[in-house]
């Protein structure tokens, strides 16, 4: 059985080992695939695996051997799935790798931003701290995480992993998310989206892109909240409508965005985020811890072990 993975980058940097697909069948792999490649090197493969290579209509039309697409991601919309199921071609992705990778990377903005221990670094290596007058010094006064309230727009299973971090180091929890089920997390208070704007010290967002939440971080949004707020965004870029955001903190300077999403990614070299100080983006890396890609490729064994048993259970 040919087994193609079209994407390898970034999930596997070279530091994990294909050893478990090669045992799967004839497996072949491409660290990247343009669009015009996708045909040629998916002939005669009956399973691709695939993060960012769409599988289109017309690329499952082209394809007669094909009878599964693996996502190497937990979304899916980079697959036409009417066509796959037109074509008899069953489609899994892989849910919940990546959750613990992305709360480490919710704190890392956030204590990053607060605490600033980088800038304090160079400071010292500077020779600041060598010439001061004092033991310590310190520049501004540091927020206390025990003295803020996290709130959490999104209550899945990253949003509630989110949670007992924040719970753990002290923070007041609200949360809000569109079904009316309580807390599974005691210390967690279920409000008003309204209410969390206004409550919240740091304003974290776990939702998936739908058409009720795309664009939802617009102008009213942002007015909804503290003048001192912290943004995180480890969600989709697309939640944020980007110059609203840009405008804000411009106004703002006692606010901040952590942002680990963009609307377009790769961004454009002139980005209007870019020149905030009181904005801080990363390359769409909190996904990429080693165990986290680790469990992505192992949930892709699985899943291709369930199809080649009959056992796989298809999104189409």
């Amino acid at each position: 059985m040919r087994i193609v993975f079209l994407d390898t980058y970034p999930s596997n940097l070279g530091d994990l080992s294909w050893e478990s697909f090669e045992a799967l069948g004839d497996f072949a792999h491409y660290t990247a695939t343009s669009p015009v490649a996708v045909v040629e090197r998916s002939k005669g493969a009956a399973i691709l695996i695939t993060n960012k290579c769409k599988m289109t209509a017309e690329v499952i039309a082209q394809l007669p051997d094909l009878r599964c697409i693996c996502v190497a991601a937990t979304g899916y919309d980079n697959v036409d799935l009417d066509a796959a199921r037109q074509h008899d071609v069953m489609v899994c992705n892989v849910a919940g790798y990546s959750t613990q990778s992305v709360v480490q990377q919710v704190f890392a903005l956030l204590l990053s931003a607060i605490n600033e221990p980088q800038r304090y670094a160079q400071g010292v290596r500077a020779g600041r701290w060598a010439r001061s007058e004092y033991f310590a010094y310190c520049d501004q006064p540091i927020r206390s995480l025990e003295a803020m309230t996290m709130g959490i727009l999104g209550f899945g299973t990253i949003g509630q992993a989110v949670a007992r971090v924040a719970l753990a180091m002290g923070m007041r929890v609200v949360a809000h998310r569109r079904s009316d089920k309580p807390s599974p997390i005691p210390g967690v208070e279920m409000v008003s989206r309204k209410d969390l704007l206004s409550r919240s010290d740091v304003v974290s967002l776990h939702a998936p892109a739908t058409p009720d939440t795309i664009d939802m971080v617009d102008a009213d949004f942002l007015a909804s909240l503290k003048d001192d707020c912290i943004l995180v965004n480890t969600a989709r870029g697309t939640l944020i409508v980007e110059q609203d955001l840009a405008d804000w903190l411009s106004t703002h300077p006692s606010a901040c965005a952590l942002l680990d999403v963009l609307r377009v990614e790769p961004p454009a070299a002139h980005h209007p985020l870019y020149g905030l100080t009181n904005c801080i983006i990363t390359p769409h890396q909190a996904w990429m811890g080693t165990a986290s890609r680790q469990k992505l490729l192992n949930g892709l064994v699985k899943n291709i072990k369930n199809y080649q048993s009959g056992t796989l259970t298809s999104l189409t």
